[in-house]
């Protein structure tokens, strides 16, 4: 499994050459169904989600693991974006959750614009500790991903 995640503290920093690299394999390596909104693009496949930031940031999420999609309608994509702000509140994880080209909340450490519970949630992102989820909104229903966050890889571990 390979998982590449920009730093929710800061989605307008370049990111690292080894960073950089695993992007663009992720994106050379995902063929799937490809669905756009204003604020990103996402390329789905059994294999996994790359999904590129468009406005007002410049960063990518990737993910080379089987990825499974829930399609849901509005109100249920209001109770993941709720749950989502309650776990960043108390404290259990980053979050990142676009509303429009201009319009962002970020909880990773600073709050730029308030926390809001209406459509459009062009894009949802959540990394805690236990999991990840990816909630894309591609024209009538929403797009949620739950995934597990995987294992470290150990440095200097024998082959």
């Amino acid at each position: 499994m390979l998982e590449v995640a920009p730093r929710l503290a800061d989605p307008a920093r370049e990111p690292p050459e080894g960073e950089r690299l695993a992007l663009e394999y992720a994106r050379e390596v995902l063929r799937g169904r490809v669905y756009e909104n204003p604020v990103a693009r996402l390329v789905h496949a059994p294999e996994g989600v790359y999904c590129q930031l468009k406005r007002p940031f410049s960063a990518a999420y990737a993910r080379l693991a089987p990825a499974l999609a829930e399609v849901l309608a509005e109100r249920e994509a209001r109770r993941v974006v709720w749950e989502a702000l309650a776990r960043r509140q108390a404290g259990e994880g980053a979050l990142l959750v676009v509303y429009d080209e201009r319009t962002y909340h970020l909880a990773a450490g600073r709050e730029v614009g308030p926390a809001r519970l209406e459509a459009p949630y062009l894009l949802l992102l959540l990394e805690a500790r236990r999991d990840r989820w990816l909630l894309f909104f591609q024209g009538r229903e929403f797009l949620f991903f739950r995934f597990a966050p995987g294992l470290p890889v150990l440095k200097g571990a024998p082959a």
